[in-house]
């Protein structure tokens, strides 16, 4: 900040001081809000650029997501009518097979 900016914010400042010497107590109150108000946005820039000043640079890798395809079987098409119509099968003919699995017993 240049000396010629520093004497203009000063000439700004005593203007406001002759102002409020003038005024109640409520526009007083007001101006000190609106100073305190920009002094606290000149904090904030100040505090943000020194966070970016001392804190490292970090990469962030972008990694693409897969992307997954949905598949569904075509259904069949029958051709005629008679596979429409097909016979139940007969159960009741079936008889229970015998186990081909034999258990080892502890003696």
């Amino acid at each position: 900040m240049s000396d010629e900016s520093i004497k203009e914010i000063q000439k700004s400042l005593n203007t406001v001081r002759a102002i409020a010497k003038q005024d109640d107590e409520k526009a007083k109150l007001a101006i000190l809000m609106l100073m305190m108000d920009a002094t606290k946005g000149i904090v904030d820039e100040m505090r943000q650029a020194e966070t970016e000043r001392t804190m490292p640079k970090t990469k962030i890798k972008r990694v693409p997501i897969p992307q997954t395809k949905v598949i569904t079987k075509p259904s069949k098409q029958q051709s005629s009518s008679e596979d429409n119509e097909q016979q139940p099968k007969d159960l009741s003919s079936q008889k229970p097979q015998p186990s081909t699995n034999t258990a080892i017993r502890p003696q």
